[in-house]
């Protein structure tokens, strides 16, 4: 079975839709998203409404877990601003589903979870994290028999093998910060279990115009330009 893995959209429907258009050029047998639809950028709404569409399973992502449950204060300026923008956007039907979405969950052999096993929206792993962090997080019980632990929430894509377990991060289709702004996502064949991370050219100046125009931070749109 082939999977398309996505994360961390963030209302960069411009970057949502050339991802999905890659996806669809490649043609997998699944999508799922790993979390932070909304925030930071302009346009929520459609992308939570792509994103139910094309999704055959979602997770919570800390960003959507603020906009419905508060805590957004603990945030930067910028991420308490896109998260105050998502939730005055959003209606009431669309804040009831993100209220629904499980944490964490299970496709294929594959787990999926925003920020780790062990805190689902809060912890961060990055490519740099101590293998014995590593191994702590993938012997958390929710994992169960998974054969991939499939994450978002940092933003920063990456494979790792802990123990025969592929730790994989998908990065980041709506703000990428590795230094590449192009838009990221991964395609996972389960048979292997066998990894692909894929980017795609979009148009971020219509992004940033978007950003812009909605009065949203400036340090937002030139995150965009810089993919940190």
């Amino acid at each position: 079975m082939r999977v398309a893995l996505l994360s961390d959209v963030h209302s960069n429907v411009h970057a949502l839709r050339a991802v999905l258009d890659d996806i669809d050029r490649v043609a997998p047998d699944e999508i799922a998203f790993l979390g932070d639809a909304v925030g930071y950028n302009a346009h929520p709404g459609e992308c939570l409404e792509l994103l139910r569409e094309r999704c055959g399973a979602m997770v919570l992502g800390n960003h959507d877990e603020a906009v419905v449950e508060g805590g957004e204060e603990l945030f930067t300026a910028a991420a308490r601003a896109g998260v105050e923008h998502s939730r005055d956007r959003l209606d009431a039907e669309a804040m009831a589903f993100l209220r629904e979405v499980p944490r964490q969950t299970e496709i294929d052999g594959i787990h999926l979870v925003h920020g780790s096993p062990r805190g689902p929206t809060t912890e961060y792993v990055f490519p740099d994290t101590h293998p014995e962090s590593l191994q702590q997080i993938v012997d958390h019980p929710s994992v169960g028999d998974a054969a991939l632990v499939a994450m978002g929430h940092t933003h920063v894509p990456f494979v790792r093998d802990i123990d025969g377990l592929t730790v994989l991060n998908v990065g980041s289709v709506g703000q990428p910060r590795d230094g590449d702004p192009r838009p990221c996502w991964a395609l996972v064949d389960t048979d292997g279990p066998e990894v692909e991370i894929r980017r795609v050219e979009y148009d971020i100046e219509a992004a940033v115009a978007d950003v812009r125009k909605a009065d949203l931070p400036a340090r937002t749109a030139t995150r965009l330009y810089e993919g940190r």
